[in-house]
């Protein structure tokens, strides 16, 4: 009766030897999802980190850039008001001196966009005194951080800053024409 026994046990052991190796193989297949998983989700993190780090530089650089491009956009503006108040007091007319300037090495894009407007004397706002005297505060603020100083760019915030105390704070930033034609000396034309 022993044997009886003993032979039902290890006939019962030998049963779920299959089973307990089933297991394993399972076993072994969820733990190779989950490293998969994790390498893969270890992968994306570190490509991910690497995108959001280009993304900060780009976005740095383009944020510098914009304040570069508006100072240059900006002196533009101020050039062409004063080479056209200048062009007037020589006795040009406005209109046809702007046609000369936009034919002339001396093109400017702001000629197309300000021009008419400083001739005509058409201030409605495209771009506010304040909004740009706001962007030129920040580009002389960033400068002088960076041990540059922008002469230029320290006059055009003076025009602004004049025009703003006369009351043209929200009109278009092509009024600064007006202020250049406000400084005259004693000199008669």
């Amino acid at each position: 009766m022993r044997s009886q026994i003993e032979l039902n046990r290890a006939s019962q052991r030998s049963q779920s030897r299959p089973s307990q190796k089933g297991h394993a193989m399972i076993e072994l297949a969820m733990s190779a999802t989950v490293m998969t998983m994790f390498l893969a989700g270890t992968f994306q993190f570190g490509y991910t980190f690497y995108v959001y780090n280009q993304l900060v530089t780009a976005i740095g650089n383009g944020s510098r850039a914009k304040l570069a491009v508006n100072l240059v956009l900006g002196l533009n503006r101020v050039a062409l008001a004063e080479g056209l108040a200048f062009g007037e007091r020589l006795g040009l007319d406005a209109a046809a001196f702007l046609d000369v300037l936009k034919g002339s090495a001396a093109y400017s894009q702001v000629m197309d966009t300000k021009g008419r407007k400083m001739v005509t004397r058409d201030f409605t706002s495209e771009g506010k005194v304040t909004q740009h005297l706001k962007d030129v505060h920040l580009i002389l603020e960033q400068a002088g951080a960076r041990g540059q100083e922008l002469p230029l760019a320290t006059v055009n915030a003076a025009l602004l800053e004049a025009c703003v105390a006369r009351g043209e704070a929200d009109l278009d930033n092509s009024i600064v024409i007006e202020e250049i034609r406000r400084r005259r000396t004693g000199a008669k034309p």
